[in-house]
């Protein structure tokens, strides 16, 4: 569920709530990431960006060392800085190449 499906759809709070419910997710989770997406889209919007880059990142890293690919050297790379780290866009390029 991403915060445009909902958006555009006008679905209302209850409504969103009904969609995870269906898909199998647990009450608690459901209204809480609800009120997450609704007091805070950007958030979703930045997490599914990273998550993209960190995709790209990953398949471009296989593609150029084939077999000598460690995906945990990998993501030792990509979470070097911590939570605070400038992210796969602006950091963790220089450190594959």
């Amino acid at each position: 569920m991403s915060i445009p499906v909902f958006t555009t759809r006008n679905w209302s709070r209850e409504k969103v709530i009904e969609y995870m419910h269906a898909n199998d997710v647990n009450d608690t989770v459901a209204q809480s990431e609800t009120d997450r997406y609704i007091a805070w889209p950007g958030q979703a919007l930045a997490y599914k960006m990273g998550q993209l880059m960190i995709r790209k990142l990953r398949d471009e890293a296989k593609a150029q060392l084939g077999p000598k690919f460690d995906i945990k050297a990998f993501h030792d790379e990509i979470l070097n800085g911590g939570s605070n780290a400038p992210g796969p866009a602006t950091g963790a390029r220089s450190g594959m190449d």
